[in-house]
């Protein structure tokens, strides 16, 4: 008997707080974190994954263009990028340290001119980050942030071309 009354004492103290609350201004909205995603390529799509604590969203992103994701209750997101080309016989880790050590030949010879020396001595920082943004895998550069509750992320990916004519993405997380 004690049970059925404090089921019915529950019962209505719930219809009183529903009664009196009104869940019509919670929007999901106000519980989700976003990133958005742009491609500032002027030419090179690109297929890219938005990996959020609790959900993922996938995406083709056009050069130009940029996309926005939402995750629920998101503290980290990572963006991944599959490679801008794909070869049969070579992975894009290995194109990319093949393109690093070209560059760092050119740098070193000593009948190059300079401002091919220049242009391969700029390029390496963003092939040797492309590297490290493989994380051991040898076919998606990703890179990760986190989220800072009411600031939108934002991530850029841009395709761009080696001395030796590599094509690589150069991804930033913020």
């Amino acid at each position: 008997m004690l049970s059925m009354r404090l089921l019915l004492a529950f019962g209505l103290l719930t219809g009183i707080f529903v009664d009196k609350c009104d869940l019509g201004d919670i929007n999901i909205n106000d519980f989700a974190e976003t990133v958005t995603v742009t491609n500032t390529s002027s030419g090179g799509d690109a297929l890219v994954l938005v990996d959020f604590d609790h959900n993922q969203v996938a995406w083709h992103v056009p050069a130009g263009t940029s996309k926005t994701a939402s995750g629920l209750a998101a503290t980290t997101y990572t963006m991944s990028v599959l490679p801008p080309s794909s070869s049969m016989w070579v992975s894009y880790g290995d194109r990319l340290r093949m393109a690093r050590d070209d560059l760092v030949a050119l740098t070193l010879d000593p009948a190059a001119k300079p401002e091919a020396v220049a242009d391969a001595a700029a390029q390496l920082p963003l092939i040797v980050a492309a590297l490290q943004q493989l994380q051991g895998t040898e076919n998606v550069q990703s890179c990760s942030a986190d989220i800072q509750s009411t600031v939108a992320g934002h991530a850029t990916l841009e395709f761009t071309t080696s001395a030796d004519g590599t094509g690589f993405w150069v991804l930033d997380c913020r």
